[in-house]
């Protein structure tokens, strides 16, 4: 081969190497470095400030802030129009500051910067483990037949799970929730709406008599059993919500957090995940992949069929229950998010202070 060729081939190599460099950079400027931030840490004006402030030197792009907690507000419903009813309370956290908006906070303070904020809603748990934090006026007192039942005919208790759940298949409970998400979303200038607790309690549940009955309605035409209802009926609040509020707004990014083992997901959850990909029904999906040992994170990162990831932002832990999560733990499941997925997302906002994982968050890079 001449001298010539030689350097032809190496000059190909150098442009190729060079346009790869480039393409993942460009990637790893446009990916999502995104931050889940819990209601405490919202409560007044000085707080959503110092968040902001954070997530500018930690160079995040995408704030979900949790403004709808146990169906109550951190926001002010009905703020402009009235379109969508919203009877929903402040919640008791806002009880020293009760007419605080860190919703609109959020937005007002990050005009000036590339920050998105999404307004992040629990879906269909209500409640806390304590009733005394909930006000009379609470969706729990008023339509307490929308709670869910297990098989068993027991209605759903506050203190059980996360707190007590309204029920899916209850048809009134999705127009519920579809006025109270479009009044948010018709309301305030949101870059994106994130839905959590899209789901069940748990397997048993979803047995509400309303429920029960469409179910048994349902038989007259289709032989589906009731773990296929119960999934249809998550599908429908993902399509009901979504169509709504891209309707109002149809540049909203509008995205789900939900539980990344896929059969435990479906099994457990009725969280049908893949299919809502599949299906184009939410924008992104951010899998809470909080495993602690790199093992099992590792099975899961690794596992999700590649064609799905590019609609995928992954979920890492950032908080310790006990203190034995460490810094390094962190660092690691950034490093073992493989290629292909949209971004990385931080939970959360409050543990990373109590660990002092900052410089791990500035330094994160996927």
């Amino acid at each position: 081969m001449s001298s010539r060729n030689i350097k032809s081939i190496r000059f190909i190599i150098l442009i190729i190497v060079f346009l790869n460099v480039i393409y993942f950079n460009l990637n790893a400027q446009n990916a999502i470095k995104a931050l889940w931030v819990t209601p405490w840490d919202i409560t007044n004006e000085e707080k959503v400030l110092q968040v902001i402030n954070d997530a500018i030197d930690w160079g995040i792009t995408d704030l979900l802030v949790e403004v709808r907690y146990r169906g109550d507000t951190f926001y002010t419903p009905n703020r402009i129009y009235n379109d969508f009813y919203n009877p929903e309370p402040v919640s008791y956290l806002l009880a020293e500051n009760p007419d605080f908006d860190a919703l609109q906070t959020f937005i007002l303070n990050t005009r000036d910067t590339n920050i998105k904020i999404h307004a992040w809603v629990t879906v269909n748990v209500i409640t806390t483990r304590r009733l005394e934090t909930i006000q009379a006026n609470h969706l729990y007192f008023t339509n307490p037949e929308w709670l869910t039942y297990n098989a068993s005919g027991r209605r759903i208790r506050f203190e059980q799970y996360e707190g007590a759940f309204i029920d899916p298949g209850v048809p009134q409970v999705n127009e519920y929730l579809v006025n109270v998400f479009s009044d948010i979303v018709q309301n305030y200038d949101i870059d994106g709406l994130h839905l959590d607790y899209i789901r069940y309690p748990g397997s048993a549940y979803g047995h509400n008599p309303i429920a029960v009955k469409r179910f048994e309605d349902m038989l007259e035409y289709t032989d589906i059993n009731f773990q296929q209802f119960k999934k249809l009926q998550i599908d429908e609040q993902v399509i009901m919500i979504g169509d709504s509020v891209k309707a109002l707004r149809p540049n909203l990014i509008y995205s789900a957090a939900v539980f990344a083992n896929i059969d435990i997901a479906i099994n457990n959850y009725s969280q049908n995940w893949f299919e809502w990909i599949e299906n184009g029904l939410l924008d992104y999906i951010y899998i809470m992949a909080y495993q602690t040992r790199n093992r099992d994170f590792e099975n899961i990162v690794n596992t999700i069929p590649y064609r799905y990831r590019n609609k995928i932002i992954v979920g890492l832990r950032a908080w310790s229950d006990d203190g034995t999560y460490s810094m390094q733990s962190l660092r690691d499941k950034i490093v073992l998010t493989p290629d292909g997925y949209s971004g990385i997302c931080f939970f959360s906002y409050g543990g990373i202070l109590q660990r002092n994982f900052q410089s791990v968050i500035k330094g994160a890079n996927k």
